[in-house]
C-alpha cells in the first residue's frame, strides 16, 4: 500500500518499525505452514490477532501509521477491533462518530467473519453513517453538504468479498437499502 500511495522519493513512513514488529512475517511460521493449503496460509500468515485496528493518515510528504480514527484517511480494522472501540451496546462511552463519514468500505474474507462472531459486523453496519454526537475537532469547511443532510449512506461504496454467498451477507445489503 505504501508503494501505491507514495512515490519513491516521498517514502517517509512514521511508525514503520512498530508496524513491521506487529504485522510482519515471522520465520518460525514457515516450517509449520509448508504442508498447509495456500488458502490456509493466506489467512493465517503473519499476525493472526483478530482484534487489530490501524489508522493511516496521508500527508503530502509522509504516511503516518497508528493515528486516531478521527484524523485518519484510511482505517484498517477487524470487526472485533472496531467493536472494542465502539464499546458495548448501551454504553455511555460508545464512540462511533468516526463511522459517520466512511465513503469506501471494503470487507474482505466475509466468510471468515461468518465463522467468528457475525454480530460484530452487524453492529458496525448499524453504526455506519449516523450523525456524529460531537465535533471531534472537525474542519467544517471539509464537510460535504450531503453528509449534513443525512445522505452519507447513499454515497458509500460497499464491497464485500466472500468465497461463498450467505443469507447474512445479503441481509446487510438489504438493510442498508442497496
Amino acid at each position: 500500500m505504501i508503494k501505491l500511495l507514495m512515490s519513491e522519493e516521498e517514502k517517509c513512513v512514521r511508525q514503520k518499525k512498530r508496524f513491521r514488529e506487529e504485522y510482519g512475517h515471522r520465520e518460525e511460521e514457515e516450517e509449520g505452514f509448508l504442508y498447509k493449503a495456500a488458502s490456509y496460509r493466506s489467512v493465517f500468515t503473519g499476525n493472526v490477532d483478530d482484534c487489530f485496528r490501524l489508522g493511516i493518515q496521508i500527508q503530502s510528504k509522509f504516511l503516518k501509521l497508528y493515528t486516531d480514527f478521527y484524523s485518519s484517511d484510511i482505517i484498517i480494522a477487524s470487526p472485533l477491533g472496531l467493536r472494542t472501540v465502539l464499546g458495548a451496546t448501551g454504553d455511555k462511552k460508545c464512540d462511533h462518530d468516526f463511522l459517520s463519514s466512511i465513503e469506501v468500505l471494503i470487507v474482505d474474507q466475509v466468510d471468515v467473519y461468518l465463522m467468528q462472531n457475525w454480530q460484530h459486523v452487524q453492529l458496525i453496519f448499524d453504526k455506519l453513517h449516523l450523525q456524529p454526537q460531537e465535533t471531534h475537532g472537525c474542519d467544517f469547511s471539509r464537510v460535504r453538504s450531503w453528509c449534513l443532510q443525512g445522505w452519507s449512506k447513499h454515497y458509500c461504496q460497499t464491497l464485500m468479498f466472500s468465497s461463498f454467498q450467505a443469507p447474512e451477507i445479503n441481509a446487510v445489503f438489504t438493510k442498508m437499502g442497496l
